[in-house]
């Protein structure tokens, strides 16, 4: 019997996501790894994606193609190629050879195959950098760019949320209205990685801004005839054809339309510079709040979503200056 690798990944990203609970985010993103090898892994045995069969790949095929794909441009820079790393990051392999050594050790546990071809390749090691972080002046300049957008309420909203909550920009483009709870402790929940729902505590500034914007978004909802529980819209409603062939509306913020937002604000703040981009303000969030000491580790941890407390020591760089102030405090230097 014929076993394609085509049928064998469907069935793979079937459990994936219905029995193990995986997000749909986390199994969109192992679709596209897996999609995109194996179908370069056709084009070097001379097949389709449809035609290739699994027991064929071999170990050989596999490292052929990561390393195509370590050299390969990233399509993200299409349009601007000169900006476009000369090759993808250690990062960027090591999730892709993560989704490759999943999908064939379920292959080889759940008898499709007798020899695991991924299972010798290894992820290159990965370089922890301390993140790029705003300091406390860059942030304000940041929040007084967004007030003076095509759309201050609604932007303001957002970026004080996001440098005073630190969520994801996943977890911001899909916040949800009902997420909102409180009037004078207002608090916002969303979920996080693996879909697991996380409370974020508003403080003075984001709670203001969020008030603001909720009398603005309404208005604007009212004006345009549409419904949409998402949090933050988009100024640009789009249409969009149901496979029953209705035609709808949607305003919601999208990942990407998001993005590009905090591109264009950094940019009109002047702290368009490498390292800076949307995941910015959650670094920023994060080292201001443990210089300042109004979160602790465990705290922050909780804030963030992460599982780890591990993960927590990308955000404990500390700068000379921190140093030569803790060497002058310390008890037995006086």
């Amino acid at each position: 019997m014929i076993l394609l690798a085509s049928e064998a990944l469907e069935a793979f990203l079937a459990e994936y996501r219905g029995v193990q609970g995986r997000s749909v985010r986390a199994t969109a993103s192992q679709r596209n790894h897996l999609v995109a090898t194996l179908t370069m892994v056709a084009d070097v045995r001379g097949t389709t994606f449809d035609e290739l069969e699994l027991v064929n790949i071999t170990r050989e095929d596999l490292v052929k193609v990561l390393l195509t794909y370590r050299e390969r441009p990233d399509q993200r820079f299409v349009t601007n190629p000169g900006a476009a790393p000369p090759e993808r990051s250690n990062a960027t392999m090591g999730r892709r050879i993560s989704a490759v050594r999943t999908f064939f050790g379920w292959c080889t546990l759940t008898g499709r195959v007798y020899v695991d071809p991924a299972a010798t390749i290894l992820s290159p090691r990965r370089v922890e950098k301390s993140p790029e972080a705003l300091t406390e002046i860059e942030a304000r300049r940041l929040l007084a760019a967004a007030s003076k957008s095509s759309w201050p309420l609604r932007d303001v909203a957002i970026v004080s949320l996001a440098l005073g909550c630190g969520p994801r920009l996943t977890e911001i483009a899909t916040a949800k209205l009902g997420g909102l709870e409180g009037s004078t402790s207002v608090t916002l929940t969303i979920l996080g990685k693996g879909s697991k729902p996380r409370r974020l505590h508003l403080g003075t500034v984001p709670s203001q801004a969020m008030t603001a914007w909720l009398v603005e978004r309404q208005a604007f909802l009212d004006a345009h005839h549409l419904k949409s529980d998402s949090l933050f819209l988009s100024s640009k409603p789009r249409r969009v054809t149901q496979a029953s062939g209705k035609v709808t509306w949607e305003c919601n913020f999208s990942t990407e339309g998001l993005a590009d937002f905090f591109t264009r604000v950094t940019t009109a703040a002047g702290l368009s510079k490498p390292g800076v981009r949307a995941h910015v303000c959650r670094h920023t969030f994060a080292t201001l709040a443990l210089r300042s000491r109004s979160f602790d580790l465990r705290e922050l941890q909780a804030a963030l979503g992460h599982a780890s407390l591990a993960t927590m020591s990308r955000y404990l760089h500390v700068s000379d200056d921190d140093l030569a102030k803790a060497a002058s405090q310390h008890p037995l230097s006086n």
